[in-house]
C-alpha cells in the first residue's frame, strides 16, 4: 500500500518527527515549526515552504523523512525517497565535503551554513545553500539520525 498521500501521519514518521523537532529546539534554541499538538506540527513540517529531510543513524544511512517540498525537489514519491541511501543525493565528487559536514554535525550536535550540489531522481542538478543540519536523539539520548533544513536552492 502506498503511503504517499499523507506519510507524515504514519506512527513511525510521527515519532521521528517528534524526536527531530525536539532535538532541533534543544540544540538550536528555537522552534522549527509553530507550537501545537504533534499532529499539527507534523502537518506543518510536511507542508512547510522550506525543505526538511532526515536519514537514519545506520552505517549506510537511508532517508526516513522528506517533507512535500523535499519530495518535489528530488522528484520522488514518499516510498521511493525513504528507500534511498542518503549519500546517493550528492554527486560523487561532492561526497567528501558532504561526509565532512555530517561528521561535524555528529560531533558538535548541529552545524549551519553548508552548501552543495544535489541530484534529483531525473538527474536534475541543484545547489543547496545555508543548510542547517542537526543530530536527532530519542528520549534516552541515543542518536537515531540526522535531519536537515534549508530554504535556498538553485537549479543548475
Amino acid at each position: 500500500m502506498s503511503t504517499d498521500s499523507a506519510p507524515w501521519q504514519q506512527r513511525d514518521v510521527l515519532s521521528f518527527s517528534e524526536h527531530s523537532l525536539r532535538s532541533y529546539q534543544s540544540l538550536l534554541g528555537r522552534e522549527l515549526t509553530a507550537p501545537g499538538s504533534l499532529i499539527e506540527r507534523a502537518a506543518r513540517l510536511f507542508e512547510a515552504d522550506y525543505v526538511v529531510l532526515s536519514h537514519t543513524a545506520a552505517n549506510v544511512p537511508v532517508y526516513n523523512y522528506g517533507n512535500a517540498l523535499a519530495l518535489k525537489l528530488w522528484e520522488l514519491p514518499w516510498d521511493a525517497f525513504v528507500a534511498m541511501e542518503s549519500h546517493k543525493c550528492a554527486e560523487p565528487m561532492a561526497q567528501e565535503a558532504r561526509d565532512c559536514f555530517l561528521q561535524e554535525v555528529e560531533t558538535q550536535g548541529f552545524a549551519t551554513g553548508h552548501s552543495g550540489v544535489r541530484i534529483s531522481a531525473s538527474g536534475r542538478r541543484f545547489r543547496i545553500d545555508d543548510v542547517t543540519c542537526w543530530n536527532v536523539y530519542d528520549e534516552a539520548g541515543t542518536r537515531i539520525g540526522q535531519a536537515a533544513t534549508y530554504q535556498q536552492w538553485t537549479f543548475l
